[in-house]
């Protein structure tokens, strides 16, 4: 232990300790945000790597982090402990019980006495299988998860895939303040316009389509779902309780010009199992991490007590778990910090979606915030600057989390750009090494919850290797959530399994072409998917990331929802 004293109350322009192992200059900035004026802030040595003061700060255990914390702030360390790191750096024991609570969730979603009230819904999605490499065919794929649209040409040919994809935008107003019929209006003119650049209007022949919509969904068929309600604080007035696919067919049919029939409708989780399967056949998981957080996986028919259709081969189908809204009956309440009950109380769903609150990129960044608030409001850190943007709920972005963690050394070059962007000018050393250890420990608890629920889903399948299709903004950019996952999925697995996570980057959207495709296989009828489609379109790409979230698929059925259906819509809402 090394204490550093200043007995006359002031501080010098810079101090250059000389501690074994350890190298640095602190600057008097850097000296008063660690409570210097009056000071004995304690510096704990561990050698180069274990110190508070350590030159990297990439690639820390969460132990290091926590050893960290507490030597920065070595005068407030009750504070630290109490709420930082007891809040976060749950003990293992805790972790264990959400998982069996989520297990108990699972059961009673899939059971038809409990599934109406059930918080976990495990919808059954009529997807039988993943592509096994025999489909062929051109087929249409939409894929609508929010503000941004992709519509691809999905040419399959005995395992290869090639695509022809364009990225789209739908205007914020349309979504909040819009109307169910000029949102499909929109959808369909673009769908027009992709058509027409490829010269594929007015056919004799109907072109199939797969239509991605990534919101929650009771299925009646593969190609028929119902909206239960919007969510990622979408509002369109007058398609809750609609079935969607029957709402843009109609306005495919008031645009013109246009023969496409939609055979499939699904939600991105699946979208993104069926894009994995077709490069990994062990994939039987699908996962989504962006703004919202969901995931399906392949369960045997006999274990699905909801499931309405046939019985015959393949005797399994693809359950959508909605897994967002595990917490809603108070399950979770013991775990939730004074941070996650201020977010959840000015959520615009509160006391919903708890679960998925603690870990999707819709609320990670926003957490963040409300820990440096904290540590502001309590006069622990950031009294000299403060700034409004600080102060206003949502501004902390979760990319900005991503910046900081890929931040290896003290520079803190990414670090720095943040606190810019929030007008923290000149943020010393260490107001950027407590943002960087913050920022991990709200990651490392969003990564163990979502591994213990991959665990879980890795158990049910009937498999000895499974693959895990992940797909969404959060694990494609966070520098470290994939690794994390890696190494804490072994932890809560209760079988002898092998697991692989496989990246399926933008797949929802094609995967929908994939469910068409393969129910068609199933039933042996290739011709019904058109095979002389021309390619000739100019393979337009944008930049615009698919980061859609969560919901929906379904057989052949009516689009008008009977009783049962609308008794279900009513108790998920």
């Amino acid at each position: 232990m090394y204490v550093l004293l200043w007995d006359n109350g002031r501080l010098p322009d810079t101090f250059t300790p000389t501690i074994p192992g350890i190298s640095f200059v602190m600057s008097a900035t850097d000296l008063s945000a660690m409570g210097a004026t009056r000071a004995r802030p304690s510096l704990t040595s561990h050698g180069s790597r274990g110190s508070m003061m350590q030159k990297q700060v990439g690639g820390l255990s969460l132990e290091q982090v926590k050893e960290n914390l507490l030597g920065i702030l070595a005068d407030n360390t009750d504070y630290v402990v109490n709420n930082i790191i007891e809040p976060f750096c749950r003990p293992h024991e805790e972790y264990c019980r959400i998982q069996q609570l989520l297990l108990e969730n699972l059961e009673r979603g899939l059971d038809p006495v409990s599934h109406p009230t059930a918080p976990v819904k495990m919808y059954p999605t009529f997807v039988r299988d993943i592509p096994n490499g025999t489909e062929k065919g051109q087929m249409l794929a939409l894929d609508f998860g929010s503000h941004h649209l992709r519509l691809e040409l999905v040419t399959l040919d005995n395992g290869s895939c090639t695509v022809d994809s364009q990225n789209g935008f739908v205007p914020e107003t349309l979504l909040t303040d819009g109307t169910g019929e000029q949102l499909f209006d929109y959808l369909a003119k673009f769908l027009h316009r992709f058509l027409k650049q490829r010269k594929l209007l007015n056919r004799s022949d109907p072109i199939p389509l797969g239509f991605t919509f990534a919101f929650p969904c009771v299925r009646l068929a593969l190609n028929r779902a119902v909206l239960t309600h919007w969510t990622k604080n979408l509002h369109c007035d007058g398609v809750e309780g609609q079935e969607v696919v029957a709402m843009l067919e109609e306005a495919i049919t008031r645009k013109g010009e246009m023969n496409v029939v939609v055979d499939a409708v699904v939600n991105d989780t699946v979208g993104t199992l069926m894009s994995g399967g077709l490069d990994d056949p062990t994939c039987a998981i699908g996962l989504i991490l962006s703004k919202g957080v969901n995931a399906c996986y392949m369960e045997q028919l006999d274990r699905v007590g909801t499931w309405t259709g046939d019985t015959g081969e393949p005797k399994q189908v693809v359950i959508d778990t909605e897994w967002e809204g595990f917490g809603a009956d108070g399950c979770l309440e013991f775990f939730m910090t004074l941070y996650d009950k201020e977010l959840d109380e000015h959520s615009k769903r509160p006391g919903r979606y708890i679960y998925e609150k603690m870990i999707s990129a819709q609320n990670l960044g926003e957490i963040v915030r409300l820990v440096l608030k904290k540590l502001h409001d309590d006069d622990i850190m950031f009294q000299e600057h403060w700034t409004e943007e600080m102060d206003t709920r949502g501004r902390f972005y979760t990319k900005y989390i991503s910046e900081v963690l890929s931040d290896e050394d003290i520079r803190f070059q990414k670090t720095r750009h943040v606190f810019e962007d929030l007008h923290l000018g000149h943020a010393s050393e260490i107001e950027c090494r407590v943002l960087h250890h913050v920022c991990q420990i709200v990651s490392t608890r969003a990564a163990t919850l979502t591994a213990l629920g991959l665990a879980t889903l890795i158990d049910r399948v009937a498999k000895n290797e499974v693959g895990v299709a992940v797909d969404g903004a959060l694990y494609r950019y966070h520098p470290t959530f994939k690794t994390m996952l890696e190494q804490k999925i072994p932890l809560f697995l209760k079988k002898d399994k092998m697991f692989r996570l496989v990246s399926a980057a933008d797949g929802s959207g094609r995967g929908a072409a994939l469910a068409a495709a393969v129910a068609e296989r199933i039933k042996g009828n290739h011709c019904a998917l058109s095979t002389d489609i021309p390619n000739t379109g100019d393979n337009a790409h944008t930049d615009t990331p698919n980061t859609g979230d969560n919901a929906c698929t379904a057989e052949e059925g009516n689009k008008t929802p009977d009783a049962s259906v609308v008794n279900q819509m009513s108790d998920a809402k």
